[in-house]
């Protein structure tokens, strides 16, 4: 296979050799349980197994195709990991305080009377109907990973950044989630931002030490601003996230969408904010038993702090850190209770006019100093 010839890894190729390994190894370990136990597969079971064996010759062929361009010297990005710049390598004095928490495949469950190519059909739909585009995701992660574009001086900001008692507090916290917003104070105008490759260069961290259990999800605001428009608002980090959960093969056993109803599956193509926001709050639920770290970077918040598109991003934060709240706090309010450790790091440039309001506890707002 063309993916174990590469000499040079790009960061989207790094990333879905994990997946590739991370769905293996999960795979494989049902299948022995199963063998040692001496038992036959349930028709769930031999669902689910079917449907991550699609997903991992998924990954296989897509995989191939960017071993195959990063073999070519003509068409690989030239990123090396050997060569990569060393000085947000203080990120990985922190990993060993997250233990890996591996999850377990189960069944799909619900999804009973649904074939795999039904359910495929379903996830293609509801895919386009959120407008989320996958590869261009890992695209814009990649190029923003890049350290070429960042000048010594802000680099050395943000290493300086990573030492901070807050940054820290809120990546070493293991027994709870968390949140923490970081206001750059940069003189920047621009789409992308040092704070932009923080968020981009931070799950590298993770994944280059086959860590699993750990989910990341980006959201990018100037970049969607300036690719959707009017379209791109609150509304959008939810569906963009959402794509981003369905489509994780670490959750492929996890996640159901056979109980959506096709008027539902209109509003939701028809960009419906309430309909949305309630269907990744629904898909939390339904991973969380799980024991997962789920890491959520939205980078440049202030763009969706306009006055058309501010009410729902204020309704979106408000909706999301109650879901961070502790677990006694969310029983109480009658939310559901999870086991996910939620990590959530909001950044922007300069500094936010309104969001900053939903963090507002000692140690959840790190501002940064020219």
């Amino acid at each position: 296979m063309k993916l174990y010839t590469a000499r040079q890894l790009t960061i989207s190729l790094h990333e879905h050799t994990a997946d590739i390994f991370s769905s293996l190894v999960v795979l494989l370990e049902e299948l022995l349980n199963c063998a040692r136990s001496k038992i036959s597969l349930t028709d769930k079971q031999k669902h689910t197994l079917e449907i991550l064996v699609k997903s991992f010759n998924n990954f296989i062929d897509k995989t191939d195709d960017v071993a195959r361009r990063t073999n070519n010297s003509t068409l690989h990005d030239g990123y090396s990991l050997r060569n990569r710049d060393q000085k947000l390598d203080i990120l990985h004095h922190f990993v060993g305080l997250l233990e890996p928490r591996a999850s377990r495949c189960q069944d799909v469950s619900d999804e009973v009377g649904t074939g795999v190519e039904e359910y495929q059909h379903k996830l293609d739909r509801l895919t386009r109907y959120l407008a989320y585009d996958g590869d261009q995701t890992m695209k814009d992660i990649q190029k923003l990973a890049l350290p070429q574009d960042i000048e010594s001086y802000h680099m050395d900001r943000l290493t300086g950044l990573t030492k901070q008692p807050e940054f820290q507090s809120w990546l070493q916290e293991d027994k709870m989630s968390t949140r923490l917003l970081i206001q750059g104070n940069f003189e920047t105008s621009g789409i992308n931002s040092p704070l932009s490759h923080l968020c981009a260069r931070f799950p590298n961290e993770y994944l280059r030490r086959g860590q699993t259990g750990i989910i990341f999800l980006h959201y990018f605001c100037r970049i969607q601003l300036s690719r959707r428009g009017m379209m791109a608002n609150a509304c959008d980090i939810a569906s963009n996230l959402i794509g981003q959960l369905i489509h994780n093969s670490q959750l492929a056993s996890h996640i159901r969408i056979g109980y959506l109803k096709p008027m539902r599956m209109k509003k939701i193509k028809k960009q419906n904010f309430k309909q949305t926001i309630q269907l990744f709050f629904e898909i939390l639920s339904q991973i969380s038993d799980e024991s997962l770290v789920i890491f959520c970077f939205i980078d440049s918040i202030s763009a969706y702090e306009s006055s058309n598109k501010l009410r729902e991003t204020l309704e979106f934060f408000e909706r999301l850190c109650n879901f961070l709240e502790p677990r006694s706090s969310r029983k109480r309010k009658g939310e559901t209770r999870t086991n996910i450790i939620f990590k959530l790091l909001v950044t922007e440039a300069r500094r936010t006019s309104h969001v900053y309001k939903y963090f507002k506890r000692p140690g959840e707002t790190l501002n940064m100093h020219e």
